[in-house]
């Protein structure tokens, strides 16, 4: 169970350097508190593209008739990499300008705006569906708050260099930029590690495929900068 407050992240990086003066140079409970929300955020969208399943959650949602008519995108969904009917069929999800993609023997489903709507094959009788998606960090009412509940706090470091290399950056504090920089990306790469290869002991009855199609890969040690 996560125990770190927004406010916890925020003390330990005044500390990083003696020239930080709390609550002067920046505000806790406004700039810094979101500060740490976007440097979640963007941790939370690389793992999205290595490892989509470790901050997943699961949403059924229902059909809705419109306009405009389809399954509505989860709230909070950063990527949706699966969707199933009740007992477990997979509906695939094909590009808008390729409606035909897996013929009409199975399911399926193209996205428009943040509606999924019927493809070829109509999924039967229109049922809610069940989305599988990586989610966003949840952001709690003030700086008092708790990290999301998904987050690994191993890794609060990351956090907490992050905050730090920000309020070095404000105070133009050339030599402790870098420093932070350094030590950041450090904590960046080891985090991406363990994205990569959290679990191993995977048993699969057919070979795994998996695809992100973007218009620009960006690895994700890349996010850090």
């Amino acid at each position: 169970m996560v125990t770190t407050t927004f406010q916890e992240i925020i003390d330990a990086a005044w500390a990083t350097s003696i020239k930080n003066q709390p609550n002067t140079l920046a505000v806790a409970e406004t700039e810094l508190f979101n500060l740490v929300d976007r440097v979640l955020r963007k941790y939370y969208a690389a793992a999205a593209r290595v490892n989509p399943i470790h901050f997943a959650e699961q949403a059924t949602v229902a059909h809705a008739p419109g306009p405009p008519a389809g399954w509505a995108r989860p709230d909070g969904s950063e990527n949706v990499f699966r969707i199933e009917e009740a007992d477990g069929t997979h509906v695939r999800v094909v590009p808008q300008d390729d409606k035909l993609a897996v013929g009409s023997i199975v399911p399926a489903v193209y996205e428009l705006g943040r509606f999924f709507r019927v493809a070829d094959t109509v999924p039967s009788g229109t049922p809610a569906l069940e989305f599988y998606y990586t989610k966003r960090p949840l952001k709690p009412a003030d700086v008092t708050g708790l990290l999301d509940p998904l987050w690994e706090e191993e890794f609060n470091e990351l956090l907490v260099q992050e905050v730090a290399l920000y309020l070095a950056t404000k105070d133009n504090r050339t030599e402790e930029m870098q420093m932070f920089t350094k030590s950041r990306d450090e904590w960046a790469s080891l985090y991406a590690a363990f994205l990569q290869h959290s679990t191993s002991d995977l048993h699969r009855r057919f070979g795994h495929t998996q695809q992100i199609n973007t218009h620009t890969q960006v690895p994700v040690t890349g996010v850090a900068q």
